[in-house]
């Protein structure tokens, strides 16, 4: 019966070699490197699909007063954090936002971080949105959590934002230069067209393959099938039935 079982146990480790444990880490590891070299690609190459998008989420902490009060200690953390983050406002493509005018953003930059560190918890006492009171009575009920529960607000980007914005409204006056360019950013229509990209191709690969694909070999599949050509890989495959032929 031993025997039985090692010889079971040496034809599964054929079968899924990467499924001990030493080959496992290193199954692993090599997925975390395609990861990262996707998140290079999209997000960090000039010209990536998400490159500007991340450019312009970064540089929008500069409106978030609970970030700038946790954040900036002193003077040389506006210049060494700040002010790359407003040369980055170049990439929403605004006419108005020239160099001048980001000049003008930096001298405003002191007072903003004093304003947030003395004033960032407002936020807590803007009264909540409607939309988001709804959708909290939405998420205690499924959730089936007891009556009374409150959610914290701050779990939610979107009352999030909406405080932000408030938050700036009353001050919109007080520091001209940040107001404008807010409205600005506000009006920004930000795309998910390279995420929505891989889903589709994902949808593709299950129709195509089944739906019970195991999911390593799925994430192989819409890996390779989302960065770039395959040219390479066909040939070497290609090589590989001639040499079996």
């Amino acid at each position: 019966m031993e025997k039985k079982r090692a010889k079971e146990y040496e034809d599964w480790k054929k079968k899924f070699p990467y499924r001990t444990k030493e080959q496992l880490l290193e199954y692993g590891k090599v997925l975390l490197h395609s990861a990262t070299e996707y998140y290079n690609k999209v997000f960090l190459a000039v010209g990536g699909d998400s490159y500007e998008t991340r450019r312009m989420a970064e540089a929008a902490q500069l409106f978030n007063p609970v970030w700038l009060a946790e954040t900036i200690k002193d003077e040389a953390d506006v210049v060494n954090i700040l002010y790359p983050l407003a040369d980055m406002l170049k990439s929403f493509g605004y006419k108005r936002i020239t160099d001048n005018l980001i000049k003008q953003l930096k001298k405003e930059m002191n007072d903003v971080v004093e304003e947030a560190r003395t004033y960032s918890r407002d936020l807590d006492n803007i009264k909540a949105s409607k939309p988001y009171q709804t959708r909290m009575q939405k998420r205690i009920k499924r959730a089936k959590l007891p009556e009374g529960t409150v959610l914290d607000w701050k779990d939610d980007s979107g009352e999030y934002a909406t405080r932000i914005w408030k938050w700036w409204k009353g001050r919109r006056d007080k520091f001209k230069v940040h107001g404008l360019v807010l409205r600005l950013i506000v009006l920004t229509q930000l795309s998910s067209c390279n995420v929505e990209r891989v889903f589709s191709q994902l949808e593709l690969i299950r129709q195509r393959c089944g739906e019970n694909m195991l999911d390593d070999l799925a994430e192989l599949r819409i890996f390779l099938q989302c960065n770039g050509n395959l040219d390479d890989l066909y040939h070497e495959m290609k090589k590989y039935e001639d040499n079996s032929n």
